[in-house]
């Protein structure tokens, strides 16, 4: 009977994934079995405020303390009052995370992934509010490449609809490298991704 040993363990974090975001590169030369615990935790934040001052027309970039935002999350902005000028109510933007504290807007997910902020020429009167869109559309798979740069999907993708536990298994890859891929239509998730590798003794 085979003996195996772990040649490779590693925890690897994400963080407010929204659109779409991976792990690194994982070494599978010479695995002949992967597997992979992902414990993933529902991000998407509550709704929040910032003050018309808090938005810097210069550079379109709006301070929001704690706000959470992970780049390419679905959001919208109303405002009671006046909105800042460049955005428009009952409209979804894409937040750009600049900071902790910090982030911007943009027109879609790929603008956004990209870092073109939406061009904001007011900071408008009174109190904006940030709604999220909840989580929908989210998805983990696994990728894989053999140069590190071109990659194909591994098997199918495993749905995430709550917080839990996805579990991500390859026998004898045949790839030099493999990858966890998550993607979010909407909302956003964290995720530790406890990885082990095993190949013959």
């Amino acid at each position: 009977m085979a003996v195996y040993k772990s040649i490779y363990q590693e925890l690897l974090s994400v963080t407010n994934v929204a659109g779409s975001g991976q792990t690194s590169a994982i070494d599978a030369t010479g695995a002949v079995t992967f597997g992979a615990q992902c414990v993933v935790t529902v991000t998407t934040p509550i709704p929040k405020t910032f003050l018309a001052s808090a938005v810097v027309v210069a550079t379109d970039i709006i301070t929001l303390v704690a706000h959470g935002y992970g780049t390419g999350l679905k959001v919208q902005i109303s405002n009671p009052g006046t909105l800042p000028a460049g955005i428009s109510a009952v409209t979804d933007y894409f937040c750009i995370k600049l900071s902790a504290d910090t982030f911007a807007l943009a027109t879609s997910l790929a603008l956004a992934q990209a870092g073109t902020k939406l061009d904001i020429t007011s900071q408008g009167v009174g109190t904006n509010t940030v709604t999220a869109t909840a989580l929908a559309g989210a998805t983990v798979k696994l990728q894989k490449s053999n140069d590190n740069v071109n990659w194909a999907d591994e098997g199918s993708a495993t749905n995430i609809t709550a917080s839990g536990v996805i579990w991500l298994e390859k026998a004898n890859p045949t790839a030099l490298y493999l990858r966890i891929s998550y993607v979010t239509t909407a909302g956003q998730v964290s995720a530790d991704n406890t990885v082990l590798i095993k190949g013959p003794n």
